[in-house]
Formats: structure tokens, C-alpha cells, sequence
């Protein structure tokens, strides 16, 4: 009798924040570490860090009222990387589109959707209960081309 293949499991992590400032080094690095552990590490880790990184300070600062929960959710399987984060809203929030044009030069705000695209594969904005929820998808260098997160 031969021995069946193993079957890897995607392992999934969550964690609530409270929408603060603060809370942003916490998430950024709840994922580095979720994914070192899966054998993330160097430019690759570190563009999921900064699209997380954004996606947060969008939570925080439009998504929800200070203090709510934010959740961080992280998923892996076989190199690919699903990252949520969703927000339980804010009073007159709209859920934002990703699609979005370039805001002028001398802007401080607007630019969190194009980063988080660029850096992402796939990128998905949709309204989640009150709130928003983002997901990012990304795959690590020379992942199987059949891997898929669950």
C-alpha cells in the first residue's frame, strides 16, 4: 500500500485591534510574523508589510470609530498569502473604491488603494456588515502555480 500525499493545511491566524495609531505597529507586525513562520521573509514580507500597513491606517483613521475593533486576519498556504482587514465602520463612511485616480502632488492623503494595488496580486474592497473589508492577496516567488488561500 502506497502512503497518500500529504495534504497541507492553510493555516489562519486573527487578531482585534482597537482602531488607534497605536495599534498599527501591532497588526504590521502580528503579519510578519505570520508569515516568517511560514517562510516569508525579505522584499516580499516586507511589500505585504507596507500594503497591511496601509490598509490599516485606512481602518483606523476612516473606517472606524476610535477604538472599535479592528480585525486582522492572516491566511497562508503553500507560498500564498490572504491578509483581511475589516472595520466595523464609521457614522457617513462609504466603502471606497479601489479603483481610484492619483490624488494631486501636494495631497498628504489618497494615495492607500494605489499602494496596497501595486503591491498586492489581487486587491478587493467591499462592504463588510457596517464596515469595510479589505483583502490583499500576494504569492511568494516560485510558489506553485496551483497553490490557492483559502
Amino acid at each position: 500500500m502506497g502512503t497518500a500525499p500529504a495534504i497541507r493545511i492553510p493555516a489562519a491566524e486573527r487578531i482585534d485591534l482597537p482602531a488607534r495609531r497605536e495599534s498599527l505597529a501591532t497588526g504590521r507586525e502580528f503579519v510578519r510574523t505570520a508569515l516568517t513562520r511560514e517562510g516569508w521573509g525579505g522584499e516580499p514580507l516586507e511589500g505585504v508589510a507596507l500594503a497591511v500597513s496601509e490598509a490599516l491606517t485606512n481602518a483606523v483613521e476612516h473606517g472606524s470609530r476610535p477604538g472599535a475593533p479592528v480585525a486582522v486576519e492572516v491566511r497562508t498556504s503553500e507560498g500564498r498569502a490572504r491578509i483581511r482587514i475589516a472595520d466595523g465602520g464609521r457614522p457617513g463612511a462609504v466603502t471606497p473604491s479601489p479603483l481610484r485616480a492619483a490624488p494631486p502632488p501636494s495631497s498628504d492623503h489618497g494615495r492607500g488603494l494605489i499602494i496596497m494595488g501595486a503591491l498586492a496580486d489581487a486587491l478587493e474592497v467591499r462592504r463588510a456588515g457596517r464596515g469595510t473589508a479589505v483583502v490583499l492577496t500576494f504569492t511568494l516567488p516560485g510558489a506553485p502555480a496551483t497553490a490557492r488561500t483559502g
